[in-house]
């Protein structure tokens, strides 16, 4: 760079500028350089020169791109910043006392077209009169500072914005002179506070009559334990509010520490835990006395009575309690007083004579529809409507609470103190419903059960009777069944002998209604022996070894014609890990899995998909330690269905889908719960998955052995 001078003979040597321009790099400043020919600030006279920092600080490579002329500054400023750079130069340079200064943040358009943030500052070199001779300036790329202190004060007014949501009180005080540096919303709004504490002493403004440090400010504790945390509860002196607080040090932005106190009100928490207090020693007896009410015995009831009522009376001072029964007698609904226990009498007395079926208009003409609303009576008797009845059986405060039994007005419980005048509490009220109902339900339970007894003892003699005719009605069933087995034993013989020997066309349809009728009957016949021989105990299970996949053979062989009568397709798969030799009762497992194919087959319509699977769903270890084989079978249908409803009765006896469509296909309601019988006793369990209209599908599991 060549020597610069100025009409005044001031010389600034290369070496000098040398020197500067290392200084200035050192600091990532790029710098600018202005001769001041004219004594305007703008003038396009006055030759500028920018340094090559400068262009490249703004995407710029040479003279070319970015030339010295004070215009190519000037047009990339950002819109809202352009007056404002210019006045501040403009400021500083007209100064002749050179006390103005030139340091101002601004946005430039860097060569790319975004916008980035800079600062400009510099100083004029003056002649005695003040006149600028020469401008010395520098710019300095501050984007990411600004992004960060922007993001920055973004997350103060973020936390801000919580502590001012929480319902905690928050301030911030320093711990040596106690001014207020922070407080949150709750903080002002606790103390009626619309503007800021800042800059308050804290022991001034938030104590009554306080002109030096509070003598039970946590700052002397923190000051020996600067580390530690103090929890402490206190009533304010302005607000009579109970506070917990939590006070401690923190950093502080210019600051070494600061002392933190969060307040939390349990003004509110301390009182209800005195309610809850209160109200759980009256459940505590609640409870005990339900315990003590429910677990009576037979023919203790007066002794119960007596000393429960007692416990529960004792505790909400009563006198006396009554319990009263609706009964709809002729369209009017009249009230009976069916207990009492009284205080005085010394517990559990009989009922008041002449209380028994009183209309309500009679006894208390507004109760009917008071109590019935779900309200309650409460207060002294002089101040109540019924005061004349309630005064004459000695009456001085009531409270009337209604009993409902399966959401029905049911009748109600009269609490009675025949001392003081007083309405019982609000806290009191949801318990002395409690004890109303427990009352009651006491009551109803001992008439229950002198009724069950009663009952149970005609049970008993009706058992006895229907016993002996279950038995006879088995007996009766099994001999007719045998005796029905032989000749159709025969009819089945003949008929198979007639399709051996060839039957005559004009004769094959009635034959085959024969030999299917037959087939039908004897089937029945079988699972009636079954069924008889399950209820006196004599079905039982073979065990013997059989081949799995022989039995699958004759099953599909079984079925088959049934299936391609009705063209339907049946969807076969077997577990190839099944071992090829099981241990069980191969008869009774056809048995099972013809009933569901059988079913599947009669309703499902013609052209439809049945699925049968086998599954091994034992483990290795199992098959290893003790030979178990835990087989699982699936037919699937695409049938008409099974509601909820009808799938809670589907496996009991006698018991069918549709009755009319069984009628059309067959069946009487025995192969379902006779197939749970025998899974059930082969160790596994028969379960249904059906919606009407989309099919079923019948799963059962068993337990074999390993051959």
């Amino acid at each position: 760079m060549a020597p610069l001078s100025h009409g005044n003979d001031r010389t600034y040597t290369e070496y000098d500028l040398m020197k500067y321009k290392l200084t200035n790099d050192a600091l990532g400043i790029a710098l600018w350089d202005m001769d001041v020919k004219v004594e305007d600030p703008t003038s396009t006279e006055n030759p500028v020169t920018w340094s090559q920092e400068l262009r490249e600080l703004l995407g710029f490579t040479d003279e070319k791109d970015f030339p010295n002329t004070i215009t190519a500054l000037a047009e990339r400023f950002h819109p809202e910043d352009s007056e404002k750079a210019f006045t501040a130069f403009a400021a500083h340079f007209i100064d002749r006392s050179g006390k103005t200064p030139y340091d101002i943040e601004y946005r430039l358009m860097h060569k790319e077209g975004t916008y980035r943030w800079y600062r400009g500052f510099g100083t004029t070199l003056r002649d005695a009169q003040g006149i600028p001779l020469r401008v010395a300036g520098a710019v300095m790329d501050i984007d990411e500072i600004k992004h960060a202190q922007s993001e920055k004060n973004e997350a103060i007014d973020t936390m801000k914005t919580v502590l001012d949501g929480l319902e905690a009180i928050i301030y911030v005080t320093d711990p040596v002179t106690g001014e207020i540096l922070f407080t949150n919303e709750s903080m002002r709004k606790q103390y009626g506070i619309d503007g800021s504490l800042d800059g308050h002493i804290c022991y001034k403004v938030l104590q009554v009559g306080m002109e030096e440090k509070c003598t039970f400010c946590p700052c002397y504790q923190l000051d020996q334990e600067p580390d530690s945390v103090i929890v402490w509860e206190t009533t304010d002196a302005i607000t009579q509010r109970r506070h917990r607080k939590t006070d401690c040090y923190i950093p502080w932005p210019g600051r070494k520490i600061a002392h933190l106190q969060h307040a939390v009100d349990i003004t509110d928490l301390v009182e209800a835990k005195e309610a809850i207090e209160e109200r759980g020693k009256m459940l505590e007896i609640l409870n005990d006395t339900a315990v003590m009410f429910l677990s009576q015995s037979v023919g203790v009831f007066e002794e119960t009575m007596t000393s429960g009522m007692k416990l529960l009376c004792d505790a909400m001072t009563i006198d006396r309690v009554s319990v009263w029964r609706n009964a709809k007698i002729l369209g009017t609904l009249h009230t009976s007083q069916i207990y009492r226990w009284d205080r005085e009498s010394g517990g559990t007395t009989t009922p008041t004579p002449g209380l028994e079926d009183v209309t309500y208009q009679d006894l208390a003409p507004r109760w009917e529809e008071l109590l019935a609303g779900g309200d309650v009576v409460n207060g002294p008797s002089r101040l109540l409507p019924e005061a004349a009845m309630l005064q004459s059986f000695g009456v001085v405060s009531a409270f009337v609470v209604p009993v409902f039994i399966n959401q029905a007005f049911w009748g109600f419980v009269l609490f009675e103190d025949r001392i003081s005048e007083r309405y019982f509490s609000a806290e009191s009220i949801d318990i002395m419903r409690s004890a109303a109902f427990l009352c009651a339900n006491t009551v109803i339970l001992n008439e229950n059960h002198e009724r069950d007894r009663l009952l149970t003892e005609k049970v008993k003699s009706a058992l006895l009777e229907t016993q002996d005719a279950n038995e006879a009605k088995d007996i009766f069933l099994s001999r007719m069944s045998h005796e029905m087995l032989t000749p159709m034993n025969a009819i089945t013989g003949m008929s198979q002998i007639m399709s051996i020997i060839g039957v005559p066309d004009k004769l094959r349809d009635s034959h085959k209604q024969i030999e299917t009728a037959s087939r039908q009957l004897l089937d029945l016949i079988n699972d009636l022996l079954d069924m008889t021989g399950r209820g006196h105990g004599s079905f039982a299970l073979m065990k013997a070894p059989f081949n799995f996949y022989s039995m699958v053979e004759n099953i599909v062989e079984v079925i088959s014609p049934a299936i391609n009568e009705k063209r339907q397709t049946l969807d076969l798969h077997v577990d190839l890990t099944t071992p090829r030799t099981l241990i069980g009762d191969e008869r009774r497992l056809i048995q099972v899995i013809n009933n569901l194919l059988l079913n599947a087959n009669k309703f499902s319509p013609e052209e439809s998909l049945i699925v049968l699977s086998f599954t091994n769903e034992s483990f290795p270890e199992n098959l290893e330690e003790d030979g178990i084989v835990y087989l699982k079978v699936k037919v699937k249908d695409e049938g008409i269905g099974i509601s909820e409803e009808q799938q809670e009765e589907i496996f009991k006896l006698f018991e069918q889908v549709d009755g009319g469509l069984t009628r059309k296909i067959g069946g009487v309601g025995l192969g379902l719960p006779l197939s749970e019988h025998i899974v059930t006793l082969m160790g596994g369990r028969i379960w249904l998955e059906s919606e009407p209209g989309k099919g079923s599908t019948f799963t059962f599991s068993c337990k074999l052995k390993k051959g």
